[in-house]
């Protein structure tokens, strides 16, 4: 299984390409996908899974085509307002596992 400290450096790792990275939000987005398409989402507590349910859908809902399957025909067709608010989710959820990765190394090291 994997562990928060990995799904923390993954988000990390997204929430620096988005912030960094040239072109629009829609192309940062694509640089990200396989990083949170890929993301085990089995070690967050439910409220978060749920989250990352929710970009992944949002990145992915456009995907089916009549010919099989395009991984990036929702960004293509995706508004720069939506993609903006799909990066500030995964901002927002990066935070959130960074803050378990610190509860859960502070109760390590208490014990």
């Amino acid at each position: 299984m994997a562990s928060l400290i990995y799904v923390n450096e993954k988000l990390s790792d997204a929430v620096i390409t988005l912030a960094t990275a040239p072109g629009d939000v829609r192309s940062r987005l694509s640089s990200i996908l396989p990083k949170i398409l890929f993301l085990p989402g089995n070690c967050l507590p439910s409220e978060l899974e749920k989250e990352l349910d929710w970009i992944r859908n949002k990145l992915t809902e456009k995907n089916s085509t009549q010919y099989g399957y395009d991984i990036g025909r929702t960004l293509r067709r995706m508004r720069n307002s939506t993609g903006s608010k799909i990066a500030e989710k995964i901002v927002d959820l990066q935070f959130r596992v960074q803050i378990l990765v610190e509860l859960e190394r502070k109760q390590n090291t208490e014990v």
